[in-house]
């Protein structure tokens, strides 16, 4: 990944036909948030991989989560900024108005969904018997609010939105890599960094709370390298298009690079399943989650990577049928948890195998996510919530108005 890119304003590479880049991006997407829902739907009601159970009846749902795992929070990441590097490549913004853009798209619908899951996790927490202990904390303390505002620990994966919109906060670094996408190989050093800072943090700052905020200043520091990756994709895609083709550039030049990057993602994809899958032999031999296993951290750090190289280079005839489901990939992703708390709610007592109890909870889950999606999408006060529209702004609304006439006798 070392040919360079002119700049926009010289030299202006034919793009892939939309509806090629639609579809493979769009099965990314939904690659992504189904894969979110079904990693979380593994595991035991008390987040293991079923510690209780025999090596034997936990195999299969083990081997389940390490194939969902493959898709992570990173492959989102990915996602929305390889499409904030096109956006921005094809209409140049000044840098108050992408961040105050990207604010509406992200933060507005995140500060909704805490107000949600503060309600929804009352309700929960009623139902077992521990609300009106979360309900005195919420009423008399500030930390749990500023955890849930900047951390986004109201619930599983919410801290994705503030995450990413510290990112984006960095993007004139990522278009460099536009231009020369060889700078994707700093996310290798990165995540190096990354697991020495957050080890010095673990063992220097002892306030748990005072350490979530460091591991989170750690985390988005180092992931400026999904990035630089995502900008770097972008930078390919100019040269050589989805599948390998409609780039800038022509001829064998342009097989050359398609051949040698598809062959880099493959091997990449190749190496990240293999230590995946011995990770996962041995969390099924110790029935607890052997996240210390060696290199495997990295492999699920990069295996997004792999996949979002080989959706884009490999000449895939997408079904159509992948961009209708496509757009409520965000949606599916912010609604999740409530499907996979109610089923934990009505058959964590009920299902004693562990594989049953992960298919339906796979199976109901992904399919309440849908729904509850498809219902916000159908209502036009809603759908800004799950990135369907922009937000309502009522005093702009209220600008636009021309004035009411006032009756005269």
């Amino acid at each position: 990944m070392t040919h360079a890119i002119a700049p926009a304003r010289t030299a202006a590479p034919a793009a892939a036909p939309v509806s090629s880049r639609s579809l493979w991006l769009d099965a990314l997407r939904v690659t992504a948030g189904i894969s979110i829902i079904c990693m979380h739907a593994a595991n035991a009601p008390d987040g293991s991989p079923f510690a209780d159970a025999t090596p034997a009846a936990r195999a299969a749902p083990v081997l389940i989560r390490t194939v969902f795992y493959l898709a992570r929070t990173e492959l989102f990441l990915i996602i929305s900024l390889f499409l904030l590097a096109m956006s921005l490549h094809r209409r140049p913004r000044p840098y108050a108005t992408t961040l105050a853009e990207q604010a509406q798209r992200l933060l507005v619908p995140f500060l909704f969904w805490v107000a949600v899951y503060v309600v929804f996790n009352l309700a929960v927490g009623y139902r077992l018997g521990w609300g009106h202990y979360l309900l005195r904390d919420l009423t008399t303390m500030v930390e749990p609010w500023v955890g849930y505002l900047v951390l986004g620990d109201v619930k599983q994966h919410m801290h994705f939105l503030p995450t990413l919109f510290a990112l984006v906060a960095f993007y004139p670094l990522y278009r460099v890599a536009v231009r020369w996408p060889a700078l994707a190989l700093a996310l290798v050093p990165l995540l190096i960094l990354r697991q020495d800072l957050s080890h010095m943090v673990w063992n220097q700052i002892f306030d748990p709370e005072l350490r979530q905020y460091a591991l989170r200043l750690v985390r988005i520091l180092t992931y400026t390298g999904y990035g630089l990756v995502a900008a770097a994709l972008y930078g390919v895609y100019l040269r050589i298009g989805a599948g390998g083709q409609s780039g800038s550039l022509t001829g064998a030049r342009r097989r050359r690079l398609h051949r040698g990057l598809l062959g880099s993602f493959a091997m990449l994809g190749i190496v990240c399943l293999y230590l995946k899958l011995a990770q996962a032999a041995a969390t099924i031999e110790a029935g607890s989650w052997q996240s210390n296993y060696p290199f495997a951290g990295y492999a699920n750090l990069l295996m997004p990577v792999a996949l979002f190289g080989l959706a884009m280079l490999t000449p895939v005839p997408w079904p159509r049928w992948i961009g209708r489901l496509a757009p409520y990939s965000f949606g599916i992703f912010l609604v999740h948890p409530i499907a996979l708390d109610l089923f934990r709610l009505m058959f964590e007592t009920r299902i004693d195998t562990p594989t049953l109890y992960v298919l339906a909870n796979m199976g109901f889950a992904v399919t309440l996510s849908y729904a509850l999606a498809l219902g916000l999408a159908r209502m036009p006060a809603l759908r800004w919530t799950i990135g369907l529209g922009p937000a309502p702004r009522p005093w702009a609304r209220a600008r636009a108005q021309p004035p009411v006439a006032t009756p005269t006798a």
